[in-house]
Order: structure tokens, then sequence, then C-alpha cells
């Protein structure tokens, strides 16, 4: 019995074209760190042949995709991390975010033997990666008078609290930003999912969409769909046994659910084996033949257990869909007290990829 997740191509290229309509301006850098948010990020680069450029997290990313044949402008999103790690940036022709005084000592008393694509990117009050505001024209300076550097170089930040449409840090922290890079000619960019979607004045030269591009709201309180999304990872299962569980009897470990009735429980052979959380709670909801039917008792490593005593036609062997096409995951991670990107990250080896 094999779980599998569906990734479809046709959502992805779909989505695309929605985050195109949103910022109609602007290029996209779309993101396809951790594996394409765990989708494949060849996967997902071959079904968004229009983006721009893409975006990763770490340079074994970037090599995957180029080896794959990507050939469209790969960044990598922190920058380096040793200087072993440029030979592998030039070999590949990748670019770079520059976010820190090592980085900026290292590649300016390294001569290279042929150009290399840089970021600035600036903490506008994030407080993770990037150079203090005041520190931003020193770093130009230096980067502008570095043979081996292109030019002109772009600028990006990154906002903390985009998913928030009210909140007002959101907005001194892109004044701030376009305040500061005013005088200088590269590209800018601020805006991810959220902010493309919250913040108009964050629309840029550049966008970099993440978790839209795979039919996921970043928005609190709101689904995929209401964005005019769909999602483009579904996660299977089957049922492989039916008990017959009468009132006052008890379900799954530490008996954590015990039936107020007679009760009909289908145990579908999916768990936090396969990555389905274990703390998702009674009530959260699967779907057996478009309809859905909620989950009951903790979660197990290879298995769960699903209420159909309302059901009249479900048998072994019907498909189960834990998330995605029916079921938005948005509602699974509430459930389960998480957020998407973790349900979507943490599936396992045991889930067979299916691309359609």
């Amino acid at each position: 019995m094999e779980n599998i997740v569906t990734i479809d191509q046709q959502a992805l290229a779909d989505n695309f074209t929605q985050i195109k309509r949103l910022a109609p301006h602007s290029k996209i850098l779309a993101m396809v760190k951790s594996d394409g948010y765990g989708h494949g990020a060849v996967t997902v680069a071959s079904a968004l042949k229009a983006a721009d450029a893409f975006g990763v997290a770490r340079l074994s990313e970037a090599i995957a995709l180029r080896e794959s044949g990507v050939n469209k402008p790969i960044l990598l999103m922190g920058g380096f991390f040793a200087m072993e790690d440029l030979p592998d940036i030039l070999y590949y022709d990748l670019s770079i975010v520059m976010q820190n005084h090592w980085q900026l000592n290292t590649l300016i008393n390294t001569p290279l033997n042929k150009p290399i694509a840089v970021w600035l990117k600036i903490n506008t009050g994030m407080n993770r990666l990037g150079v203090p505001l005041s520190e931003v024209d020193v770093f130009m300076a230096a980067l502008e008078s570095c043979d081996w550097i292109k030019r002109p170089i772009n600028l990006m930040t990154h906002l903390s609290d985009a998913d928030d449409a009210h909140h007002p840090k959101s907005e001194e922290q892109i004044r701030l930003f376009f305040q500061a890079v005013a005088k200088y000619l590269g590209e800018k960019s601020i805006a991810n999912s959220a902010a493309l979607l919250n913040f108009k004045s964050a629309l840029s030269d550049w966008v970099r969409p993440g978790l839209m591009l795979y039919g996921i709201s970043p928005i609190k309180n709101k689904i995929g769909l209401d964005l005019q999304l769909r999602p483009a990872m579904t996660l299977s299962s089957r049922i492989i046994a039916i008990q017959h569980v009468k009132r006052g009897e008890a379900v799954g470990y530490a008996s954590s659910w015990v039936a107020a009735r007679d009760s009909h429980i289908a145990v579908v052979a999916i768990g936090y084996g396969d990555g389905y959380p274990w703390s998702a709670k009674t009530g959260t909801p699967v779907l057996i033949k478009g309809h859905r039917y909620p989950l009951v008792g903790r979660v197990s490593m290879d298995m769960l257990s699903v209420d159909i005593t309302d059901a009249d036609d479900i048998q072994i062997g019907d498909p189960v869909i834990l998330w995605g096409h029916g079921l938005p995951i948005e509602i699974i991670a509430e459930c389960a007290g998480t957020i998407p990107y973790e349900l979507i990250l943490k599936l396992t080896s045991r889930v067979k990829h299916h691309v359609i």
C-alpha cells in the first residue's frame, strides 16, 4: 500500500499566471528552496518556464537545478558561507545575495576570473539577515569598486509582518528601504507572497513569491482558493480496515477518543512516519469520495482512524485525500496547530511522488 503525493504542474503554472496578474510590472523570482517547498525543485522549475529567475537557500539546491537543465538566473538567497563555495558559484553561473561583512571582505579580497552578479540585502527590521541601514553606502561603495562584481548591484529587503495587512511595521520597512536605495541604479525587490497581496507599495522591479506558487495562502484566515490559487500538492492514501466500535469503546493509543455511539471506523494507511502530523486533533477532516469525515483518536506512525459512521458506501481500498484537491491544506495545518509550510516539507521518503 503506497501513499502518494501528486504534484500538479498545471496548477503551478496557473498560480504563476495569477501572481503575474497581481504584479504585472514586476519580474518574478520564483522561490524553489527546500526542494521546491517539498514539491520537487526540478518539477517546479520545469512547470514555471516563464519565471525570470529562481531562488534557493543552499548551493547544493542551485547545482541540482543547473544540472537538470535550468538555464535561468539562480539566486543564492543567503549568499555563500565558505570560500570553497566560490568556484562552484562561478562554474554554475549563480548569483548571490550579500548580507554580511565576512561575505563582503571575502569577495572583494578574492580575485575571480569572471564577474559575479550580486544583490545587497538590507536589514530594515526583520533582524535576521542583511546589512544595517547605516552601512548600506559603505557596502555599496565597496561592491561598486570591485572589478569582478557585475554592475549595477541589485538591492533587496524582507518584511517581517507582511501576512498582517494592518501591521504598521511593513509600511515603515518599505519606506526605510526605498529611502536607503534611492540613489542606486540597481533593481529592487521587497515583496514575498504575503507582501505581494497585502502591500502594493512593496511591488518593485522584482517580486519573490514562494507559498503562493504552490496554491497555498500566505494570509491569515484565507485559503488558496480565496486568492484564485489552486493546490499543487495532493496527499492521498487508502483505507486498509474498517472497525465496528460499540458505544463506550475507545480507539487508538491512550484511548483518547471514546465512541459516543456505535460507530464505524476506517483505518487509513498513513501516519506520522509518512509526515502526516501527529498533532492533528480529533475532528481534523479527511476527504473520502468527495465528503469530509473526522479523524478520531491519535495519529499513529503508520495509520490514522476516521469516523465514517454516517457513510454507507465506503469500503476497504477506497482512496483518502489528506490534503490538496478538495481539502485545503490550510485547514489541516490549523487543526494540527502548525503552518502549511511544515506540512508540505515534512513528508518522508515513504510517500511516493507522482507528477501530472
